[in-house]
């Protein structure tokens, strides 16, 4: 399956193309290995295992606050006030051209505002990510 039109879906919402600058678009295929080993002669003898943890990172592009909280109350929608930020995400790999579904978990965000007139915000690019269980 390949690109289907979208980067990112939680909880069966797609998030729209205007809400990720695209050259920040990151996706990592973590390989994960179990009791793997070298041997005596210094030979690697990798255990790899099926499961690969994703994790995709974007930035959301500087915005004023309220199309900062446009996105934020979508994400709302999806967790709502849990603290553990967790959803089933289909996301698109390139590595593999082709979607990949898990649960993911967003890290804590961090927002710097860069100026406040007329009771408008403004903050700069907000890097998020998603790293899946």
């Amino acid at each position: 399956m390949a690109y289907e039109g979208y980067l990112l879906k939680m909880n069966g919402v797609k998030i729209p193309h205007k809400y990720m600058e695209h050259d920040s678009y990151k996706v990592k295929v973590n390989t994960q290995d179990l009791n793997s080993e070298q041997d005596a002669n210094g030979k690697l003898h990798r255990n790899v295992l099926e499961h690969s943890s994703i994790k995709i990172e974007w930035n959301f592009p500087s915005a004023t606050n309220i199309f900062m909280q446009e996105l934020l109350s979508i994400f709302r929608g999806i967790w709502g006030k849990s603290n553990e930020r967790k959803a089933e995400c289909t996301v698109y790999v390139p590595e593999w051209d082709e979607y990949h579904t898990g649960t993911f978990y967003m890290p804590d965000m961090e927002f710097q505002i860069y100026s406040i007139q007329n009771d408008i915000i403004r903050y700069r690019s907000v890097r998020m990510a998603l790293i899946e269980y």
